[in-house]
């Protein structure tokens, strides 16, 4: 399905007796640069690490809500497509800590047209993180 401004984009949500919900948007022509020194000053009183304007807004909105809220790059989701569904036994993951897991058909998955991309309310993945080089995003929220 054809998104606002011509983005290519689909949402899923195939655990919904898990995930109630699963919301995304998408923004292009975004600038990655250092958020405000009031959202810096923020997250680190409510024990964040500041990292960049749109990873930032994401932990803050996840901070202030208790929603597990993410930021992906659509450049990089393949099949221009995410959503939220069960693990399949077996798959692997490598998340933003730098750590691959194995997972089990028990675990809630963010997954985009080909695979998993994170693992739902915990972490995202390497795979689709926010660069400096991003230029396109979505943002994802997963309400239970």
């Amino acid at each position: 399905m054809a998104g606002a401004d011509g983005f290519d984009f689909a949402v899923f949500n195939d655990a919904s007796e898990l995930v109630s919900r699963f919301i995304a948007v998408a923004i292009k022509n975004i600038e990655v640069q250092p958020s405000p020194l009031w959202l810096q000053c923020q997250l680190v009183a409510m024990g964040g690490k500041p990292i960049n304007n749109i990873v930032d807004a994401t932990n803050y909105m996840m901070l202030m809500t208790a929603q597990p809220t993410h930021a992906y790059d659509y450049d990089k989701l393949r099949g221009h497509k995410l959503g939220a569904r069960m693990a399949r036994d077996g798959e692997k993951v490598s998340l933003l800590n730098g750590k691959e897991y194995e997972l089990t058909a028990d675990d809630i998955v963010i997954a985009d047209g080909e695979g998993v991309i994170g693992l739902a309310g915990i972490m995202g993945g390497a795979d689709t993180e926010v660069s400096d080089d991003t230029k396109n995003i979505v943002f994802g929220v997963c309400q239970f």
